[in-house]
Order: C-alpha cells, then structure tokens, then sequence
C-alpha cells in the first residue's frame, strides 16, 4: 500500500466517522486542523462540548484493532494542539469553555462499516 492509498483510506474514515457524529447529535465544527503541534482530525460541537476527534480506521482487523493504534504520544499531541487552537482563537475559547479528546475508531470490511466505537475524554 502507498501513501496516497493510505490518505484515501484516511479520508474515507473520516467522512465516516463525520456522518456517524452528525447522526449522533454532534455539530461539525472543523476537519483536518492543523498547527505547529500537530492536526486534529475533527472539531465537534455537542451539550456544549468542544470535542477534538482522533479518527482511527482499519480496513483489516488481523494486525489488531483501530484503537490499538492511538497512543499516549498521539493523545499528548492532540491535547497540545487543541490547547494552542484555543489560545489563539479567544472567541471559540470564550463560547467553549468545556473541551475534551475523544476517539472514534472505525472497523471496515471493505467499504463497509463492520463497526465503530467512540471513547470519550480520552487519556490512554
């Protein structure tokens, strides 16, 4: 597999994992937001949450599960880059004054959803 297979499959995980939070009650905010500590797949809005989303998608469970693939390394930077968007960005700090990291973690088969499992205030 190469590089533009692999960011194809990413981005095919994201819509998905997009259209489920949309489904679930949750007000996309911003995808794919980049600075100097990293990106944050998804920013969501819900019950006055400002979630930032790691999406994780496997198309294969044999080599393990997608959650086996965030680390503590990969949460810490997430959390530095939403604390940085926040300092750099007043308004959505003032209107957001509760935050957290959350996960959504797609099993596919094929171009199927087999599963998906979303953690919430993630810290692993």
């Amino acid at each position: 597999m190469n590089k533009k297979d692999n960011f194809i499959k990413g981005r095919r995980g994201e819509e998905t994992a997009s259209r489920w939070l949309e489904g679930n009650g949750y007000r996309l905010v911003g995808r794919n937001v980049k600075n100097d500590f990293g990106e944050i797949d998804i920013i969501a809005e819900k019950d006055g949450w400002l979630v930032f989303i790691e999406v994780k998608a496997k198309y294969d469970d044999g080599l393990g599960l997608p959650e086996e693939m965030i680390s503590r390394k990969k949460v810490a930077r997430i959390k530095k880059a939403a604390q940085w968007l926040m300092l750099k960005n007043r308004e959505l700090a003032r209107k957001y004054v509760r935050c957290r990291v959350d996960a959504v973690c797609i099993l596919m088969d094929g171009n199927k959803v087999k599963k998906i499992n979303h953690y919430q205030n993630i810290d692993w």
